[in-house]
C-alpha cells in the first residue's frame, strides 16, 4: 500500500489510502459502489438495512470477489478460502472492536496468509 496522501489515525486503523468513508446509504451503498470506493483508496461500507440475509450474502461476496480479482476468484479452491476468512475474521471482529489490537498485527494474520497460500497454490480440494 502506497504512504496515503493525509496519514490520519483513520487511514492507520482501518488500512485505507484515503481518509474517506464512503457511508451505508439505504438502497444506494451496494457491492459496486463499495468496491470501487475500496479500490480508489477509500472504505466502502455496504448499506444492508434494506437487505435480507442471503441478498447480504450476495453483496458481502459479490465485494469480496472484486477486491480479490478475477485470477484469484476463479481459482478452484477460492470459495472454501473465502468461507474459511468470513468464518475467521467474524470472530475476529469482537477482538478489534473491544481490545487495543491493531489489525496490522494480530497474531492470527500470518496463519491466515498461509492457509490462503496453500490453498491458493495447492491443487483444487476434492
Amino acid at each position: 500500500m502506497s504512504a496515503p496522501v493525509l496519514d490520519t489515525a483513520l487511514c492507520r486503523l482501518v488500512g485505507v489510502r484515503h481518509p474517506v468513508v464512503q457511508t451505508g446509504m439505504g438502497w444506494v451503498a451496494g457491492p459496486r459502489l463499495v468496491s470501487a470506493t475500496a479500490e480508489a483508496g477509500g472504505l466502502g461500507v455496504l448499506a444492508s438495512a434494506t437487505m435480507s440475509f442471503e441478498q447480504l450474502r450476495a453483496a458481502i461476496r459479490e465485494v469480496t470477489d472484486a477486491i480479490w480479482g478475477p485470477e484469484i476468484a476463479a481459482h478452484p479452491n477460492y470459495e472454501q478460502l473465502r468461507e474459511l476468512l468470513f468464518t475467521s475474521m467474524r470472530g475476529a471482529a469482537m477482538p478489534y472492536a473491544f481490545e487495543d489490537r491493531p489489525p496490522r498485527t494480530d497474531p492470527h494474520l500470518e496463519l491466515w496468509k498461509s492457509i490462503a497460500h496453500r490453498l491458493l497454490s495447492d491443487p483444487p480440494l476434492s
